[in-house]
Parts: C-alpha cells; structure tokens; sequence
C-alpha cells in the first residue's frame, strides 16, 4: 500500500542511477526510480519508494509535524532484482524524528532479499552513531547494527548486533 500510495509521484532527476540529494527537501509521497543517496535534510510528508539503493550520510530526516502519530516509510524496493537491491546503508550519525507525537516514527524498509535466499549481502547496514526515532524492517533480509546506533525498534529475517549498539523497544 505504501508503494502504490507513491507510485503516482515519480520524482525525475536521476543521473547515472542516482538521485543526491545535498540541501534540504520535502517530499512525499514519492517515488524515486533509482538509487536514492541523501546528504542533507530530509522532511517526510508521506512514503517514500526508492527503487534501488539508498545511502544516507550525514543528514536528519523527519516526519512531518501535521502528520500527527503517523509513521512515515522510506522503502528500499527493487522488485525485479530484490536479492542484490533494495539496500539501505546509513553512516556518519543520521538522525530521525518523529512528528513529535510520541507514537510517530521514521521506519526504514528493505525488501532486500539475499538473506533468505542464504546469500551475504546486508539489506540495512547501521552505522556510526545513528540516533532518534527510528523503526527499521528487513522481512527477508539481513540488518546489521553496530557502532553506537539507538533505535525504537526492528525486525527482520537475520539481525545482528555488535559495537554498543542500543534497541529500546517502545510500547506502541
């Protein structure tokens, strides 16, 4: 239902299979038809389907204020090759907030699909620090979690956590 909610609003600039984004933006809902790497601000207003991969480097990302105890996705589907696709990898101390009601959070979906089909490639890779209200979710994938990251929650198909990384699982 997210995708389709974005499939109607095609963002173009695509170059060379990416779309970077360096200064602040608002989207959503949206659909971006390539890999999606994110330098800067980023202010959800709905989901957000990237097909592809999407990278994020220093950057804050948050849902909307009028958005209330809604969640916002930000997807990682590439359905025609979801066993090398659809990954997320996010370093260098990103931060997510929610609307600012306690039950709205940024959730993070890769539907990357190596892991279940016993191959090695890691659908969401978190790194470095990362901080705030996030959910992330790999159903069939593999989430790594290492180097200090706190989030509110996660599920997936394999998880693996190591460097003082932090889950603190919200009622809600």
């Amino acid at each position: 239902a997210w995708e389709a909610s974005a499939d109607d609003y095609v963002v173009s600039g695509c170059v060379g299979g990416n779309l970077t984004i360096s200064a602040a933006t608002t989207t959503g809902p949206a659909k971006i038809p390539c890999n999606l790497i994110l330098n800067a601000n980023l202010t959800l207003t709905g989901p957000v389907w990237v097909e592809g991969n999407i990278t994020l480097g220093s950057s804050d990302i948050f849902v909307d204020a009028s958005l209330g105890e809604n969640s916002v996705a930000l997807i990682a589907d590439k359905p025609s090759d979801s066993v090398n696709s659809g990954k997320i990898t996010m370093t260098n101390g990103a931060n997510f907030t929610g609307s600012g009601h306690p039950l709205s959070y940024v959730v993070l979906l890769s539907m990357n699909s190596s892991a279940q089909n016993n191959g090695s490639i890691i659908a969401i890779d978190v790194n470095n620090n990362l901080n705030g209200d996030l959910f992330v979710y790999a159903p069939h994938g593999w989430i790594d979690i290492k180097n200090g990251a706190r989030l509110v929650g996660m599920a997936g198909y394999k998880i693996v956590i190591k460097n003082n990384a932090i889950i603190t699982y919200e009622t809600g």
